[in-house]
């Protein structure tokens, strides 16, 4: 299944094994090296709504509903993860960055980003800035690090991205 990064965010976070409330995501965690999902910062329904973290190799069902994990011991203390305890010190972001083409002219911020759900792959990006919004698909990008995108403009997908682009766009008043 595909869903959307902005969607993630705020979701409940349930445990099957306990059928209950385990608490609701409060950022993704995300690899720029391999460009895909790793886990979850989960805010925890304890008394100090503690920050904890969800692995996506442990998380069983993820929709626009809600995740679902197996058990809570699947939910674990931040630095237990080392992956993830290195980018959370990093503070990397995915929404937010600059998007370039090969040349390195700028073409906007990422807005958004769609995920598969079972890999955490990244299968499209989209960017804007002011009127422009443009959608890259995950082949077109040439370039993901935790500074900027590089996407390539050229290909044939390209057509798609500019056409979405001129609808966006406003009509020219004279």
């Amino acid at each position: 299944m595909l869903i959307e990064l902005s969607k993630l965010k705020g979701l409940p976070v349930g445990v099957l094994e306990e059928s209950r409330k385990a608490g609701t995501v409060s950022k993704v965690i995300f690899d720029h090296s391999q460009a895909k999902i790793i886990g979850f910062l989960i805010k925890t329904n304890s008394f100090w709504g503690l920050q904890k973290v969800v692995s996506l190799s442990d998380v069983i069902v993820i929709d626009e509903s809600g995740l679902v994990i197996n058990s809570s011991e699947d939910i674990l203390e931040k630095d237990e993860v080392v992956r993830v305890g290195a980018l959370l010190k990093k503070n990397a972001k995915l929404v937010g960055l600059r998007v370039c083409n090969k040349e390195e002219r700028f073409l906007g911020f990422l807005n958004d980003a769609v995920i598969e759900t079972q890999t955490g792959n990244l299968v499209r990006i989209y960017a804007g800035f002011l009127w422009r919004k443009l959608i890259f698909s995950q082949k077109q990008i040439i370039k993901l690090d935790e500074k900027r995108i590089v996407v390539d403009t050229e290909s044939k997908v390209k057509d798609t991205a500019k056409a979405v682009a001129r609808a966006v766009e406003p009509a020219q008043t004279w």
